[in-house]
């Protein structure tokens, strides 16, 4: 049996693959995988910046008569308060940042196994032709 006769399983796959998608459709598919990764990317970068929650904004109200008094009840409310708030932010804080990282590495890790099933992908391609 020569090297021709063996059938190798690869090329027959891209075969298979090719004639029934079509290469303009796979290529179409790998064109709105790129999309959805810089669309996962965005997020990604949207959930960073929103990672830290801020308790301590200014207070303030748009009443003209009755808002200075809303506010000052509001930071002695705030004052009391702070306590048992500022653990819970601080846990939600890091938990956030923690996601916001593993988002991140789980990305990346994609974006690796992309890059290396693409260069597969052109190396099958060539084999063929």
């Amino acid at each position: 049996m020569t090297n021709e006769n063996i059938i190798n399983p690869n090329k027959l796959l891209m075969r298979i693959r090719r004639d029934v998608l079509g290469k303009d459709e796979t290529k179409e598919q790998l064109q709105e995988l790129e999309i959805s990764i810089e669309e996962t990317k965005d997020s990604i970068y949207t959930a960073h910046l929103h990672a830290i929650i801020n308790i301590y904004e200014p207070i303030y109200s748009h009443r003209k008569f009755i808002g200075p008094i809303l506010v000052f009840f509001r930071k002695i409310f705030r004052k009391f308060a702070r306590f048992h708030v500022s653990s819970l932010t601080n846990q939600q804080i890091s938990f956030n940042n923690a996601m916001v990282s593993a988002l991140h590495n789980v990305m990346e890790t994609t974006n690796a196994r992309l890059d290396i099933l693409e260069e597969r992908l052109h190396a099958l391609e060539k084999n063929e032709l």
